[in-house]
């Protein structure tokens, strides 16, 4: 199994290997959505504490032939409290149905 298989990885540690977090900039020019905001406040704007990340992942980095034909959709949500972040990962199957398949 490869060193960097994202699963062996934290959620803080996945984040922080695709961009700095703590600045909100991805390393990466192909990431979906980087620490994005999504919750209106009062008086407009959006809350800084909840972000979410999203990007595609080949599901067979860790062992396997590669297949063009899926990808994972891997969705990290974070909310930060001072100093303290909770984060969440949703893992999502993506693939191309072909005819007669």
């Amino acid at each position: 199994m490869q060193q960097n298989y994202f699963r062996r990885k934290t959620n803080e540690e996945l984040l922080d290997l695709i961009g700095d977090f703590e600045a909100g900039t991805p390393s990466y020019a192909n990431i979906l959505f980087y620490k994005q905001m999504f919750i209106p406040i009062s008086g407009g704007g959006l809350d800084p504490r909840v972000t979410y990340t999203a990007f595609l992942i080949d599901d067979e980095a860790a062992a396997g032939a590669p297949d063009a034909g899926d990808a994972l959709l891997i969705c990290i949500g974070a909310v930060k409290v001072g100093s303290r972040v909770t984060t969440a990962r949703l893992e999502i199957k993506l693939a191309i149905e072909l005819p007669g398949t």
